[in-house]
This record gives C-alpha cells, sequence and structure tokens, in this order.
C-alpha cells in the first residue's frame, strides 16, 4: 500500500470528527439568500352578477405566505391595481365593485413581508349586462368563510435559482450534495444564472467552480440551503474567485515574474504574495476578463512563495484565488503548463484532493446508494478502500 495509504486509512474517524464542516470555510461574504413563496396558479374569475365577480386560485405557498394581493385592470389596454388582499391560506376573493358589461382581467401574487412571488395566469371575464336576471346567490356573504375552508394542494415544485459573476463565457458547473446538477454558460458581462427545480424538502450543500481560458479552475463557491415546499429559493450575489498563474515556477531575485489570471471584465484586482513581509499589489481587469501584473522579485526573500487574488465588484469581495507556488532562486525557469487535476477523489472540482473531499466521501461513509462519484472501487457502497483509493490522490 502506498505511504499516504497507510497514514490516512487509520485517521479517518478522527479526521470525520475534527472536520465535518470543512467545506463550510470557503464560504463568501455578500451572498443574498432570498426565499419567496410560489406563485398561486389556477386563477378563475366568474361574474356573479353584473357587479359581481368570484376570484379563486390555487395556494402553492404552502401558508408561508402573510397573504394575497388581488389585482384588476379594465380592458386589454388598462392598467392594473390592487383591489384587495386575502389572509393567509385564503384563496378566494369577491370583487364586489365591478360594473355592468365591463370585460376586467384579474391577477395574484402572494407576499411574505415585502417579498412577492411571481404572479398567477391572468383570467379575463365580461360581466352580465344590467337587465339579465342576476344569478341566486345566497351563500355570497359567506364566500370569504368557504375560501378558507378549502385546502389546496401543496406545490412540490421546489425550486432554486442561482445567479452571480463568472468570466465572460465560461461554464459555470452546479454541484449539490457533490452530484452534479446543471452546467450553464456566463455571459459576455461575466453575469450567468441557473435554475433547479423538482427538489425534495431538506438542507442541501451547493458548489459552483468555473474555469478560466487556460484551463484553470476557480476555487469553489460553497453555500448551504434549506428546501421549504411552497417556496422560490433565489440565491444571488455569488461572485466566483479569479484564477491565478504565473509564468515562472522559479525567478532569479531581482527579475520581474508575471502574475495573472481571469474574472469578471473591468474589476480591480488585488494580489498578494506572502513573503517575510505580505507584498500587495493592485490591477484591473481588461474587457475580457484577463489580468496580468509583472512583479518585482527584489521585495522578496529567497525560498519558496504562494501568489494568490481576489476580485472586487461593487460591493462584492471574491473568496481567493486558488494559490499559485514560485520559488525565488538564482535562476529563471519557466512555469509548466497548468497541472492535470487527480483523476479520482476531486469531488467538488477544484482540482485538488483535500479536506473538502475527504469530508463529501466522510458523508456518505455507511449511508445507502451513494452517488456513483464517491464509488471509487466501483462497488455499490464507499467503504474503507474508496477512502484509500482518496489517500493517493491527495493534493492538501
Amino acid at each position: 500500500m502506498n505511504i499516504r495509504q497507510w497514514y490516512l486509512v487509520p485517521l479517518v474517524p478522527l479526521l470525520f470528527l475534527a472536520f465535518p464542516c470543512a467545506e463550510a470555510a470557503n464560504i463568501a461574504t455578500g451572498v443574498t439568500i432570498v426565499v419567496a413563496p410560489d406563485a398561486p396558479s389556477n386563477f378563475t374569475a366568474v361574474p356573479d352578477s353584473p357587479t359581481q365577480v368570484a376570484l379563486s386560485w390555487t395556494d402553492n405557498s404552502n401558508d408561508l405566505e402573510d397573504g394575497f394581493n388581488v389585482e384588476r385592470k379594465t380592458g386589454v389596454a388598462g392598467t392594473y391595481a390592487v383591489i384587495g388582499t386575502t389572509a393567509t391560506g385564503v384563496a378566494t376573493y369577491v370583487d364586489n365593485s365591478a360594473s355592468a358589461n365591463t370585460t376586467y382581467f384579474y391577477r395574484a401574487r402572494a407576499f411574505t413581508g415585502n417579498i412577492y412571488s411571481l404572479y398567477s395566469n391572468e383570467a379575463s371575464v365580461t360581466t352580465p349586462s344590467p337587465v339579465a336576471p342576476p344569478p341566486s346567490n345566497p351563500s355570497s356573504g359567506g364566500g370569504g368563510g368557504g375560501g378558507g375552508g378549502y385546502t389546496p394542494p401543496a406545490s412540490t415544485n421546489n425550486n432554486v435559482t442561482i445567479t452571480g459573476w463568472a468570466y465572460p463565457l465560461s461554464q459555470v458547473t452546479i454541484l449539490q450534495n457533490g452530484v452534479e446538477v446543471l452546467q450553464t454558460i456566463a455571459g459576455p458581462s461575466g453575469v450567468f444564472s441557473g435554475s433547479i427545480s423538482d427538489f425534495p424538502n431538506g438542507a442541501y450543500n451547493f458548489y459552483l467552480y468555473t474555469t478560466d481560458a487556460e484551463g484553470r479552475k476557480s476555487t469553489p463557491f460553497t453555500f448551504p440551503v434549506t428546501i421549504t415546499t411552497g417556496a422560490t429559493t433565489n440565491v444571488s450575489n455569488v461572485f466566483l474567485a479569479p484564477t491565478v498563474g504565473v509564468d515562472l515556477q522559479e525567478v532569479k531575485q531581482g527579475d520581474p515574474i508575471a502574475i495573472f489570471g481571469q474574472t469578471v471584465p473591468s474589476a480591480p484586482i488585488r494580489i498578494e504574495v506572502d513573503s517575510v513581509v505580505p507584498i500587495f499589489a493592485d490591477t484591473t481587469s481588461t474587457a475580457s476578463g484577463t489580468y496580468s501584473y509583472d512583479l518585482d522579485t527584489s521585495q522578496l526573500e529567497m525560498g519558496s512563495h504562494i501568489a494568490k487574488s481576489e476580485a472586487i465588484l461593487g460591493g462584492l469581495i471574491s473568496n481567493y484565488s486558488v494559490a499559485q507556488a514560485f520559488t525565488v532562486g538564482n535562476a529563471n525557469v519557466a512555469a509548466s503548463a497548468a497541472a492535470v487535476c487527480p483523476a479520482k477523489g476531486d469531488f467538488n472540482g477544484d482540482c485538488r484532493v483535500n479536506l473538502v473531499d475527504f469530508s463529501m466521501l466522510a458523508y456518505w461513509y455507511g449511508r445507502p446508494k451513494p452517488p456513483a462519484i464517491y464509488l471509487l472501487d466501483g462497488k455499490p457502497s464507499v467503504d474503507f478502500v474508496d477512502f484509500s483509493i482518496l489517500a493517493y490522490y491527495w493534493t492538501g
């Protein structure tokens, strides 16, 4: 067995207890998670009389809403305005302010505080003229109470929408609990958006990463989300970290070394190089999101160093990039091509096998039906052999 295998396998239970949530350290500040009630559906409008219209809809927000706003407009060219509000769980409303022989359009949306759902479908109706005998409606006065007695089916279509910034035209990969669920492409400005639906209720960890034009992967962006029936979860301000590379793996002290990478377009970049006194340098990315800075190495002591970078977008600061190592020595040696990612064990896609991947594999230890990505030895369950394989590909 490989030396690293013997070293790591006996520590599996200990590390699982000591680092059960190692991936949580990667959560960046600034991310916004807004849970909005689901939109009502099956909205209908039926005239009860020349001046009265009965409205009803399906409550898909599972009583998570504070109520519903009902809106009406007159004719196709009219403007919608709120005509009434119902309480939690009440999915009916009677419009008593209608006029005879008039065409109206109606719609509704749920609200929780000042957060609103999308609108329901639109329903139109033309009230009868006054000469028509009004229909008998002895229970119209109690219409509101009837609505309260109706329990609509709860929505099971739990949705998560994620928006943020990556590199222009880069592919963003989204994983849920370590399993890839979506890939989407960022636009020329770096903005991306993706939606995943049909989640069962529960708590999930999401991981996002992207790859720059040279094949370098960003550090993963992680965040937890709790899915609740009847709610649509919108996650915004996801700002993926830049990438970083160097042109020399060894640089002669006093010569410049180029530090470069990619992020969103026209963004301020802060480069940090570790030293006895850390070195900081500022630059700005181009319209394509690339950046480069020539660092004077006369200020660095001989020996090993690492460079990393972060980007700024408005009031958001990204996570740090994956660190790039180089050496200050007596000669200039060109850097090799971007490292090839480990063949196995890189569950979160950051081209490294470390405690984050260990924690993800440990989650599935002894659990039934783990996703195939975790079955490193091809057997139907996660066991110590899988941890030994993970140890073989360990990068730290």
